[in-house]
């Protein structure tokens, strides 16, 4: 099964490859074709995409999310702030085909600085037409490659201009099926900045609370450190999704409204001239479409979708539609709380990308894994995660030392399947584990797991005890982009 998943993903490269090779029917074809390629990458969840295009590449890092239907979703979130250096790339053709956006635009706080600071001086307005016109500039030059549909448009046709007086622009709305480019919602950049359990009060990857100067600076630009400028992307510490400058460096727009009644649009994440309590992820800063600054930027995302390069493959279980866990009996504690677990299955849900990092899911009751939702949890229970366990098996592997190298472990106590594990309630993080055994005999799993870490309903560290014995189905879920 792995060496399928891998001679797929072989052929996947050079398929893009092979596609970046130039189009004589390309109307623009003094520019080089994008190359995308999807790289292999040992952190969770574990996938990228990068578009290359000339000089320039922008690459994505695959966030958890929540959809607008309130189902398991996720979506690609650039691994950096916009560079103006790629501003510069897209707006310079952008012009010559009818699209209309601020000509100031600049590189970071100062005009002078080189093309690898975040690109500030835009508003609401340009950040979605630009997104736009990267959806189009791509389409032009991505050879073979699937087109992506615009994400804003009007009456059937995307925006191209961003003139703050465009009365059009009460009535578009956002398509957040289409694959084009687009900034992320409010929500979306949430998520992604405190993923998997960041509390509001900490900046995005930080080890403390944006009180605590060495783990704030660590991860951020801002006024104590930054000496009153901008700085390049990718200066500091990454987050947990391997993304740069969610806290501090520039402010970032999102898309949606921070009080639909007031009518106002927000940032997030601080900027190089922020206090550290504006750099909190749960922080959000009022902005009117038409605000700009040399510290306000923004950060590109997409929706995934199945571009024709993904996978979805099952090994175990049968029926075209869903997949049944094993099934056993034991129980997790957390505080006073006991839930009753008994189903498990193993997910190698990186096989075209990583090979062998797998992830254990405990629940309890009518968990069911739905195939039409690319391996998304059905039914109710409780909930409890650990990944990545690093293995070149299929199966969870018995008599390993977990402890040498500890997966994160994270939980819930009557958790709904359709909420992300890292919203609030009852919802818990492993920061130390001291114990995870696990024993096989007779196709029969014994699994113990004992860690400590944060409730994050109570904000207080808790013990908290996994006992799981039975059986462990599998399932290999590759991720569409």
């Amino acid at each position: 099964m792995k060496s399928l998943s891998r001679i797929l993903f072989l052929q996947l490269i050079v398929l893009v490859l092979f596609t970046a090779c130039g189009d004589p029917e390309d109307p623009d074809d003094q520019l080089d074709l994008f190359t995308v390629t999807v790289d292999e990458n040992p952190h969770v969840p574990g996938h990228m995409i990068s578009y290359s295009s000339g000089e320039n590449i922008s690459t994505f890092c695959f966030a958890p999310s929540m959809s607008k239907d309130g189902e398991e979703d996720g979506l690609w979130m650039a691994e950096t702030e916009l560079t103006y250096a790629l501003w510069k790339e897209v707006y310079d053709w952008a012009t010559t085909q009818g699209y209309s956006m601020y000509y100031n635009a600049q590189a970071g706080s100062n005009t002078s600085f080189p093309h690898t600071h975040p690109v500030t001086r835009v508003d609401w307005y340009d950040a979605v037409v630009w997104c736009n016109a990267y959806t189009e500039y791509y389409n032009i030059h991505n050879g073979d490659l699937p087109d992506y549909d615009f994400v804003y448009t009007i009456n059937g046709e995307h925006v191209k201009d961003a003139d703050p007086n465009n009365t059009s622009f009460s009535a578009m709305t956002p398509d957040y099926n289409a694959h084009g480019f687009r900034l992320p919602t409010n929500s979306e950049w949430y998520g992604a900045a405190r993923y998997p359990a960041t509390p509001d009060d900490y900046a995005s990857g930080a080890g403390g609370s944006v009180e605590n100067q060495t783990a704030t600076e660590k991860v951020a630009w801002l006024k104590t450190n930054s000496n009153g400028e901008t700085h390049p992307v990718k200066g500091k510490t990454k987050n947990q999704l391997n993304l740069y400058d969610m806290s501090g460096n520039v402010s970032e727009i999102v898309f949606d409204r921070l009080d639909q009644y007031l009518g106002d649009y927000n940032n997030r994440g601080g900027a190089y001239n922020s206090n550290f309590e504006e750099l909190a992820v749960g922080e959000s800063h009022p902005i009117a479409q038409h605000t700009s600054s040399i510290s306000q930027g923004f950060r590109i995302a997409r929706t995934i979708g199945d571009d024709n390069h993904s996978g979805f493959e099952i090994n175990n279980g049968g029926g075209t539609n869903t997949f049944e866990a094993g099934h056993g009996t034991g129980y997790c504690t957390m505080n006073s709380d006991t839930s009753f677990l008994t189903k498990a299955m193993i997910g190698d849900y990186n096989t075209l990308l990583q090979g062998g990092y797998l992830q254990l899911d405990i629940f309890s009751e009518n968990l069911q894994v739905d195939k039409s939702v690319n391996g998304g949890y059905a039914g109710e229970g409780t909930w409890v995660g650990a990944w990545p366990i690093a293995t070149d098996e299929a199966t969870l592997p018995p008599g390993i030392e977990y402890l040498e190298n500890p997966p994160l472990i994270s939980a819930h106590i009557d958790f709904d399947a359709y909420e992300f594990p890292w919203e609030g309630v009852n919802g818990f993080i492993a920061s130390e584990i001291t114990l995870f055994s696990v024993e096989l005999e007779d196709d029969i799993y014994t699994i113990h797991i004992e860690a400590i870490g944060t409730d994050h309903q109570l904000n207080e560290n808790v013990v908290f005890k996994v006992f799981y014995e039975g059986t462990i189905n599998s399932i290999i879920a590759g991720q569409d982009f």
